[in-house]
């Protein structure tokens, strides 16, 4: 089972954008994978006010977390990563930076080997 699991302050997100992000998940991770569409579960979890913090401040955004099954090569992972990032992006309007400054990171975010 595919568990992708999206953290975010409470109304930060739209009821239609909890619509669109897992039917964008799971477009992505199909296309990328081949696995059924039925295996892809997406979760919904509210972050209470002061409950996350980003530099001693109330974070402003959301967080994607994904666990997916082992043995994806990195140019998948990597793929999959932009991809959800665009996504995220498009229908949240939050700002994509996250791949952009990581990206070249992969060994130290334990994407590689």
């Amino acid at each position: 089972m595919l568990v992708y699991r999206c953290y975010s302050p409470t109304g930060l997100l739209s009821r239609a954008a909890k619509s669109r992000i897992p039917r964008g998940i799971s477009a992505i991770h199909t296309h990328m994978t081949r696995a059924p569409e039925l295996h892809v579960n997406v979760l919904f979890r509210e972050i209470a006010d002061g409950d996350c913090l980003v530099a001693g401040q109330t974070a402003a955004h959301s967080y994607l977390f994904g666990l997916i099954r082992h043995g994806r090569d990195l140019d998948t992972r990597r793929q999959m990563l932009r991809q959800f990032s665009r996504m995220w992006a498009a229908i949240t309007g939050q700002e994509a930076r996250w791949f952009a400054e990581n990206d070249s990171r992969p060994t130290e975010l334990g994407m590689a080997t």
